[in-house]
């Protein structure tokens, strides 16, 4: 009985290797793509006009954002005031910046620490921001 020849078995050995890494290569590509399509970081924090805090967002992910309904933001300072948020614009893209405003951060001539917890609802990561506003 014969068996394969030598040449042929190495090729069909590469040939079983070069699927192996493409495929391979096709998960890892598909899954880096997803953690990188989307992601967000807090730039800086503001008061402005005395009595609205501003939040800025930059996306640093591959995809749209749209600050509505992808990222989940709680005022978390027990104020007693209810936060009334404003988003300029709703929708940033890859390497834009947003705003998030709390137009009710504070009463006019009452000082006031704002703080929030905003959380990126893709990857469930969470971001603090806080600042002070005068009144």
């Amino acid at each position: 009985m014969k068996g394969i020849s030598p040449i042929i078995s190495i090729i069909i050995l590469l040939l079983i290797t070069v699927s192996l890494a493409a495929s391979a290569w096709m998960y890892i590509s598909g899954y880096w793509s997803g953690l990188t399509a989307t992601g967000v970081e807090i730039t800086s924090t503001i008061c402005s006009g005395g009595t609205t805090a501003v939040i800025y967002v930059r996306n640093i992910g591959t995809a749209n954002i749209n600050l509505t309904n992808g990222l989940d933001i709680e005022r978390v300072d027990n104020a007693g005031r209810t936060p009334f948020y404003e988003y300029d614009p709703v929708v940033i893209g890859p390497g834009e910046t947003g705003k998030i405003k709390d137009t009710n951060c504070t009463a006019s001539g009452v000082q006031q620490r704002c703080s929030y917890d905003v959380v990126h609802l893709p990857s469930g990561r969470l971001y603090q921001a806080y600042t002070t506003c005068y009144g």
